[in-house]
């Protein structure tokens, strides 16, 4: 004669049979405790104060001497779906750290679970609470839990519910809003029970095809763009225009990549070479880092002084921007800065712009070359990239694309 099933989920918990305080049972596969049966491998029931229960005084280890599992039949409607909600830690006594296990619907893998006991007592279980839910497919459905973990400490399971699973829905039956209906659902208004709306142009909300009232927006803004990157600042703007139907203007403006360095530094002196041949000398403070790839605009303002007040003066003073990182010139960024070709001693002074659009791969250091040719007379003095009293040299650079 066959066992009848239970008619319901009974002794999540493990309190039945209660065990003496502090003790510990193991149950091999074959045996029953309560409604539970084990199925394969043992189990522990652990008795109240052995370690911190998740409720009541008892739990479950799903270890005994070796990995185990246990079950429990119970009625169930076919058709209705169901949550189980069970408390989980695990034994910490013995590794591994980490426990793992299933739990099964009628011998069916449903759920994989694992809880890590590192930090873990037998005062401090930490546990958790974990839930999975099924649809029954028969008048009687068979819960399981079972441990993957290869130790004689395993994880550890308590105040395991299971109930029918609340249903969210909404008919298209006819009747109130506020009521429910005998299947359960809640009732919405359809046509032709609809309250009716003005049919403005104007109105905040109106109905779709299907009968449902919808907000009416008009949003307006900038056209779409491509990104330009992560590290960008970007002002958002939306305006407000008031009236029927009220319009939002939403546009957004990126805040470019830029910065300047002023030399508040003396004037770097170009040490005159041999006639004929060109003399270069780098203006430290005039160099910039460039932070990221992208297109540049490299705007310099360099200041001069090339003297011959001794005597005639042939010669003639030129910069251009180095990119030192590649090691290269920047293209047409070479500017003449003076040129002395007079029988009489000259001195000369003034502020030369450098204007130019560079494009670096990464990150890259840019500096001010100076450079000094002559011949037939020596200059007295040249140099170049300071400040004085009458303006300063500046580095000024600014992201326009990547």
């Amino acid at each position: 004669m066959s066992t009848p099933t239970p008619d319901h989920f009974d002794d999540g918990g493990f309190e039945y049979p209660q065990l003496p305080p502090g003790s510990i049972q193991t149950y091999p596969a074959g045996q029953s405790f309560g409604p539970w049966r084990v199925v394969s491998g043992s189990v522990d029931l652990i008795g109240r104060g052995y370690w911190q229960a998740a409720e009541g005084g008892q739990s479950l280890d799903l270890n005994g001497n070796d990995p185990g599992a246990v079950s429990q039949t119970f009625a169930t409607t076919p058709g209705t779906a169901y949550t189980v909600s069970y408390s989980l830690a695990g034994n910490a006594i013995e590794m591994p750290a980490v426990k793992t296990g299933k739990v099964r619907i009628d011998g069916q893998d449903i759920q994989d679970f694992s809880y890590d006991t590192t930090g873990r007592s037998l005062q401090d279980m930490g546990w958790v609470t974990r839930q999975v839910t099924f649809v029954a497919t028969g008048s009687s459905t068979t819960l399981s839990f079972a441990s993957t973990t290869a130790s004689a400490s395993g994880p550890v399971i308590d105040n395991i519910t299971v109930s029918p699973t609340e249903r969210a829905c909404i008919s298209n039956d006819s009747g109130n809003a506020l009521t429910r209906g005998t299947d359960g659902c809640l009732y919405v208004p359809q046509p032709p029970t609809q309250p009716t709306l003005d049919p403005a142009s104007c109105n905040a909300a109106h109905f779709t095809e299907n009968g449902l009232r919808v907000p009416r927006t008009i949003v307006e803004g900038i056209d779409p763009g491509t990104s330009v990157g992560t590290e960008r600042s970007v002002d958002i703007d939306v305006t407000e225009t008031p009236g029927c139907p009220e319009i939002w203007t939403v546009g957004a403006r990126l805040t470019p990549v830029s910065g300047i360095t002023v030399a508040h530094a003396p004037f770097v002196s170009i040490t005159p070479g041999p006639p004929g041949v060109f003399s270069y000398a780098d203006v430290p403070a005039l160099t910039v880092t460039l932070p990221e790839a992208g297109i540049y605009d490299l705007d310099v303002n360099i200041r001069y002084e090339l003297n011959n007040n001794d005597g005639p003066a042939s010669a003639y003073m030129s910069a251009m921007l180095k990119d030192t990182t590649a090691g290269v010139d920047v293209p047409d960024s070479a500017t003449m800065l003076c040129h002395l070709n007079n029988a009489n001693p000259q001195y000369s002074h003034s502020t030369v712009p450098i204007n130019v659009r560079y494009q670096v791969s990464g990150p890259a250091t840019i500096t001010v070359r100076g450079s000094l040719f002559w011949q037939q007379h020596p200059v007295k003095s040249a140099q170049l990239g300071g400040t004085d009293g009458n303006g300063a040299s500046r580095f000024r650079w600014t992201k326009i694309s990547d």
